[in-house]
């Protein structure tokens, strides 16, 4: 069962009757709450949550439940800009734009070769979106200057689960968050980033005193103040923590033996690395309290249901894929 109470969260902006409500799925964050466009002469006029949604049960996020009013904002660009002569930009129509982009793409790669061209794209497109740059760029262009923002917010996400487990699928569901019995945010600011999803974190722990809460944040965030422990630890410092967290639960025998020999590889040179990572040197490394450190690692260790997510506190970090990676492994070895 999902713990949110349902609540129409709503925001028109027009007057009169909305003519149609389109069915959607906000896309501001990565909570994915279900919700309804209102539309009146063709224009977004406002939003409402859906009630339906197994995600969101109609809450919306303060920034979702927003979003829509740079839509009709007076100031939006609606026609391309080419500069002028003097420095000025002048409206152009689409196909001046296009011509303008094809004739200096021609120029600069006859000039200096393909990777004279970049592309930079966005983290809100469609796959189709993404498929079609690829396309453009490595085939039509012959450029390998591909970028976007999704390599530095999820690439490490992508890549460590490529490496702990073969595959980039996400191991865990919202579901999975209404039933364990720990959870640890870690360098993930919930309650400020999935508002939606940190009620429904919050509400079940109301009602039933679980999830015991686990953040990992250097910053005393609105979400680490609603923790049950608070790792605060020094910036850059995620490896050195997980190293000795991971040290901890193997030296209490928190391990799933038969699991490891049987579903695992390189367990061996993975518990070499961590050894130097004594709770004393972990502890001076991170600036995490030695009794904050056993107190995770037990919670960690004991416990028979564990969901960890992470954000930009760990994958904009230093080391982001080793982090990922030792956070993978925490969860491989657990008995």
């Amino acid at each position: 069962m999902s713990w949110i109470d349902e609540r129409v969260d709503m925001k028109v902006y027009t007057q009169g009757e909305v003519e149609r409500w389109v069915y959607s799925t906000c896309n501001i964050c990565s909570v994915g709450c279900g919700c309804q466009i209102a539309v009146k002469d063709n224009k977004i006029v406002g939003i409402r949550g859906n009630a339906n949604h197994p995600i969101n049960r109609g809450r919306l996020g303060p920034k979702g439940e927003n979003q829509w009013y740079a839509n009709n904002s007076t100031d939006r660009l609606l026609t391309p800009l080419i500069r002028n002569a003097s420095g000025g930009l002048e409206p152009a129509t689409w196909d001046e734009a296009m011509s303008l982009i094809v004739r200096k793409t021609k120029e600069t790669i006859q000039e200096k070769g393909p990777n004279s061209v970049a592309i930079y794209s966005t983290g809100q497109g469609h796959l189709e979106d993404y498929y079609t740059i690829g396309k453009i760029g490595r085939a039509g262009l012959h450029t390998h200057l591909l970028d976007a923002n999704t390599r530095l917010c999820t690439a490490t996400t992508e890549f460590c689960l490529l490496q702990s487990f073969g595959a980039d699928g996400t191991p865990a569901s919202y579901d999975d968050v209404d039933e364990t019995d720990v959870l640890m945010l870690f360098g993930h600011n919930l309650a400020e980033t999935g508002t939606v999803l940190f009620e429904r974190v919050m509400q079940r722990k109301k009602r039933t005193g679980k999830p015991y809460l686990i953040v990992v944040d250097p910053r005393l965030t609105p979400t680490a103040k609603e923790a049950d422990l608070h790792l605060q630890l020094y910036p850059g410092t995620n490896v050195p923590l997980l190293n000795g967290l991971i040290r901890l639960i193997v030296k209490a025998g928190r391990i799933d033996d038969r699991f490891i020999a049987n579903y695992t590889i390189g367990f061996g040179k993975m518990l070499a690395s961590v050894e130097e990572w004594t709770p004393e040197k972990c502890a001076e490394a991170t600036g995490i309290p030695l009794e904050r450190l056993e107190s995770a690692a037990a919670a960690l260790g004991q416990t028979s249901r564990l969901v960890t997510t992470t954000l930009q506190g760990t994958f904009q970090s230093a080391d982001a894929t080793t982090a990922c990676v030792a956070i993978n492994n925490l969860h491989l070895i657990r008995d």
